[in-house]
């Protein structure tokens, strides 16, 4: 049987996947603003997801941590914007190797404020990905793009809500850390893209 740690490997593995194809959609959208397509995307993210989740019944609903569920979402919502701007500015390939320092981050961050231990594996790893992300900004060598910062910003911010993820997970079903996720972003999204409306066209 595969192990959590091996299951949030593969999960993670297809995260990433589908924030590469996202990625690829928002460069065939160049006309609308990255604030109304964040809004549109959580729209249609609810409306999916509300089948699945209003057949868990009222459990999904409850809990005693929405204060953490908007904080999280603050972080994800946040991530969004800069990630949706950095993808408009910088070569697809780059956002795709760049988005991967998110598991470096959160770490880091997870060692902090959870005091999770960082081993020799994961000392490497953190290293090999800095050197990484080095080779692909290449500062001092080349000008820092603002789209390479935004993802690296996004990344960071990503890696942030992840943290807070996992101390949710004690307490929230995932069920509910999902609902809350869909609802509170749709809300943090809808006034931005207020203000760059445009009906979207086929």
């Amino acid at each position: 049987m595969m192990s959590n740690a091996a299951k949030g490997a593969w999960w993670m593995i297809a995260a990433a996947a589908a924030l590469t194809a996202m990625a690829i959609c928002i460069r065939y959208l160049p006309a609308y603003s990255v604030l109304l397509m964040i809004f549109l995307r959580n729209v249609i993210n609810l409306f999916l997801m509300a089948p699945s989740l209003f057949r868990q019944g009222k459990a999904v609903f409850q809990t005693e941590c929405l204060s953490t569920h908007a904080l999280r979402n603050a972080f994800l919502y946040s991530g969004n914007v800069a990630w949706f701007f950095g993808v408009t500015k910088i070569a697809l390939a780059d956002v795709a190797s760049l988005q991967f320092t998110s598991p470096l981050f959160t770490a880091i961050i997870a060692a902090a404020f959870l005091g999770e231990r960082i081993g020799g594996h994961r000392l490497v790893a953190i290293l090999v990905g800095f050197a990484g992300a080095l080779i692909i900004i290449r500062p001092g060598i080349i000008p820092v793009n603002i789209g390479t910062l935004s993802i690296l910003l996004a990344a960071f911010l990503y890696s942030c809500a992840h943290v807070v993820t996992k101390r949710l997970s004690d307490t929230e079903s995932g069920s509910t850390v999902v609902f809350y996720m869909s609802v509170t972003i749709l809300v943090y999204s809808a006034i931005p893209a207020f203000f760059v409306w445009q009906t979207p066209t086929w």
